[in-house]
């Protein structure tokens, strides 16, 4: 596949760390760019499919009983 140049700004800090990475990882600046866009698209795809599928859900008439998002806040809290 292809390339294509892009060009952005960011600021100072983002790029010191940027190029701390860089250099701890042996990559350059381009790489570390690329592997956290590929990383940053695969999560935000695999929410929206989440999103999606919850939507299709609740069109569909599946929802969780009261009692059962009661009992999940309460796992969440440490409450057995």
């Amino acid at each position: 596949m292809g390339t294509v140049n892009i060009s952005f700004r960011t600021d100072q800090k983002k790029a010191a760390k940027l190029d701390r990475l860089a250099r701890a990882t042996g990559q350059t600046r381009t790489e570390v760019i690329d592997e956290a866009l590929e990383s940053h698209f695969f999560l935000q795809e695999l929410n929206l499919a989440k999103i999606d599928a919850g939507i299709k859900a609740a069109d569909e008439g599946r929802f969780s009983s009261d009692e059962a998002v009661q009992a999940e806040f309460a796992r969440w809290r440490g409450e057995r």
